[in-house]
C-alpha cells in the first residue's frame, strides 16, 4: 500500500474480479479475457490489517456489495488506487 495513500470509507478505488470468488454475477458479463478493472467505493476498512468490503459498479448493473474483505492488488479479487492522469 502507497504510504501516502491510506483506504478510507468513501474513497474511490479500482476492483478487478474473480469469479471464483464472487460467484455468478461478474460471470455473465465478464470473460477471462476481461483486464478492465471495475469502479468501487470502499465500503469499510479493518485498520488492523491492510482489508477493505467494496461496493462494486459495473455500467449496466445494480451496486455490488461484495460480501468479504479485499486485500490491495493486481490480480482478480483484489483491489487498486486509480492511476493519476
Amino acid at each position: 500500500m502507497s504510504a501516502s495513500q491510506r483506504p478510507a470509507v468513501g474513497r474511490i478505488v479500482h476492483y478487478r474480479p474473480d469469479c471464483h470468488l464472487d460467484g455468478q454475477w461478474w460471470c455473465r458479463t465478464l470473460t477471462a479475457d476481461d483486464d478492465v478493472p471495475l469502479a468501487a467505493v470502499v465500503s469499510s476498512v479493518d485498520p488492523g490489517v491492510p482489508l477493505v468490503t467494496l461496493t462494486v459498479f459495473q455500467a449496466t448493473r445494480q451496486p455490488h456489495a461484495l460480501g468479504r474483505m479485499v486485500s490491495e492488488g493486481t490480480g482478480p479479487g483484489t483491489w487498486s488506487w486509480p492511476p493519476r492522469t
